[in-house]
């Protein structure tokens, strides 16, 4: 985020103060010119007004007279400029709204770039149950598409204006629980804006990045418009409603990025904020917090598990918990250790198909992911994905967020969703192998040997991504419970009383001791620079070495155990794969979008 310069730092004063500064300036002024003339006479003074004792006698009656004055003149000044300083420092105490919709972007990250040094809150649950008593801003960044404003939502927010409070609402016209409640103040998102976008109204001003919808005034007298587009269409509008104000504009005028990258329009959304929430008094010394998961409006017991979830999500509850319910024996068969005491003990239901967290003891869980509750395969990966980061601690993995998913498409095939499962990591390892058809030019993080080529930063991801599945891919042709095997190991062997931290050296070593082979070689075959002298887990004793084997894919036409020729694996978690004879270079996988959370750690980075 772009840090202020220090004019920026500095107390502004209104333009009515800067008018009072300069006639006091021209009062003093002419006060000067008046002391010169009482004292000298002007140009008719006498010869014996200019000796010393005169002139004395004569300045000492006017400094009685005017100093008095001068200081009067000097205590108006001093007040402006505190009163400029009090007005810039106005306590502004905003809510952001995450149970409409949760991002991360809004999990803090709106507050970093547009509200610094200004206390943070959020809203986790329903907002007619949060208590703005001390609150003089309420942000409104979006509402999931399964959700609405119902009317508790638009009483409470009526309220909060005719008590003084700001509220700042931003959509598009797609966004249709946003514009069913920005109709409901005389207004609606319309079609695309024309650029280039321009200042109307101050604040706004300069160069405007971004874009949106215009917006549709039914009242355009009850309206100040602020910006417009190429065709003079408002696209950022304020009105007075009750003693608070109504600030409306494109959702595309603010950042949205989850590690608030985007800091675009700071330098006008900062006192723009500043001013929608002057209309009421909060007090810095009386509390004001957010309302977080921990105090959402249901919480039920379900064995080891806590489900925590807000009145809007209350209709999806039931069906979250019996799919959790139905994953979680099978996560730990695949897994082959349980969950260490305490993690993955509370669920907190997410208004998003977007993402989730997980904290170790938390999952946050959204619960509109891959389509959830009309199909549940999506669903099934990604709880498996989020309960995996749990699982695995207390050392994350050299390949943490992959191997989460890679789990969650085995636990999918467990679960009777075998042709998905195999299609995603298929065209998981596809995009892998169309950069490094042999495996063995880049190590997980898409660093590449000598004379390879260097990598963007989305093909190093698909490196890491289909490495990893690849990898894994390799070792369960031997080894179907090679990720049980896997944890069992670490979980003996990696502890946080053992180890200082857990690289890929360390990896590998766990790996050998699990298979009861040195991994050591056939990794750096392939392009993973692992050093058994840098791991304080060493392979079996007389274990003998993986052989670096070739690739192995999916035929395009693989449909289940059949085409194993009577391989099937355990027969009860495992599927098998065969060895594809088709030369790597000549697979074209299908296509298809693959999903990918979106994780982050409360407390430290959701984004």
């Amino acid at each position: 985020m772009r840090q202020p310069t220090g004019a920026e730092n500095r107390p502004r004063i209104s333009a009515r103060q800067l008018g009072c500064l300069r006639s006091l300036t021209h009062t003093v002024g002419s006060l000067g010119s008046l002391v010169r003339s009482m004292a000298f006479g002007g140009a008719q003074a006498r010869a014996t007004d200019l000796w010393p004792g005169g002139v004395r006698a004569r300045c000492r009656n006017v400094l009685l007279t005017v100093l008095p004055l001068v200081l009067v003149g000097l205590g108006v000044s001093l007040a402006l400029g505190h009163a400029g300083v009090a007005q810039e420092r106005a306590p502004v105490h905003a809510v952001v709204d995450l149970g409409h919709q949760f991002t991360f972007y809004a999990d803090g990250r709106f507050h970093r770039q547009y509200l610094p040094d200004q206390p943070v809150a959020m809203s986790w649950g329903a907002l007619f149950h949060y208590d703005f008593a001390n609150a003089n801003l309420l942000i409104l960044l979006g509402c999931d598409p399964h959700l609405r404003y119902v009317p508790e939502d638009i009483h409470t927010i009526s309220a909060f204006l005719d008590e003084g409070g700001g509220v700042v609402l931003l959509g598009s016209t797609a966004d249709e629980p946003q514009n069913a409640l920005a109709r409901e103040f005389g207004c609606a998102f319309g079609p695309p804006a024309q650029k280039p976008l321009r200042a109307a109204s101050a604040p706004v001003a300069g160069e405007i990045a971004g874009g949106g919808d215009i917006l549709n005034l039914q009242d355009t007298n009850q309206w100040r418009v602020l910006m417009v587009d190429a065709q003079g269409k408002p696209m950022l509008a304020r009105r007075t409603m009750g003693k608070g104000t109504l600030l409306v504009g494109a959702r595309g005028l603010a950042g949205q990025n989850p590690d608030a990258s985007d800091n675009i329009n700071a330098a006008w959304w900062q006192p723009l904020l500043a001013d929608v929430a002057s209309g009421k008094r909060v007090d810095p010394a009386q509390p004001f917090r957010s309302r977080g998961w921990g105090e959402l409006e249901h919480s039920e017991s379900l064995g080891p598990i806590t489900l925590r979830y807000s009145s809007y999500l209350k209709p999806y509850a039931k069906s979250m918990a019996d799919i959790h319910a139905r994953c979680r024996p099978v996560i730990e068969r695949r897994m082959g250790v349980p969950l260490a005491e305490g993690m993955a003990s509370e669920i907190v239901l997410l208004a998003t198909g977007g993402g989730g967290f997980s904290s170790g003891r938390t999952l946050g869980l959204a619960v509109f992911w891959g389509g959830f509750p009309d199909r549940e395969d999506s669903m099934i990966e990604f709880i498996t994905h989020e309960s995996v980061h749990s699982w695995v601690l207390p050392f994350a993995e050299v390949w943490n967020e992959p191997i989460a998913t890679y789990v969650g498409n085995l636990v999918m095939i467990d679960m009777g969703h075998e042709a998905e499962a195999r299609r995603r990591i298929r065209d998981t390892i596809a995009r892998a192998s169309r950069l490094d058809p042999t495996m063995t030019l880049y190590d997980l993080e898409g660093k590449g040997r000598a004379g390879a080529r260097s990598l963007g930063r989305g093909e190093a991801n698909d490196i890491h991504w289909g490495k990893t599945f690849w990898v894994f891919e390799q070792l369960r042709q031997d080894n179907p419970d090679v990720i049980a095997r896997y944890f069992q190991a670490k979980r003996r062997l990696a502890g946080p009383d053992q180890l200082k931290q857990y690289d890929v050296h360390a990896t590998v070593g766990v790996l050998s001791v699990a298979l009861e082979r040195d991994l050591f070689p056939w990794f750096n075959a392939h392009g993973i620079e692992a050093d058994p002298g840098k791991s304080s887990i060493a392979p079996v004793a007389e274990a003998p070495a993986l052989r670096p084997r070739g690739h192995v894919f999916f035929q395009a036409d693989f449909e289940g155990t059949d085409a194993l020729h009577g391989w099937a694996g355990s027969g009860k978690l495992e599927c098998g794969l065969q060895r594809s004879h088709v030369p790597a270079a000549r697979l074209h996988p299908p296509g298809g979008v693959w999903l990918r959370p979106r994780l982050a750690v409360p407390g430290r980075d959701r984004g």
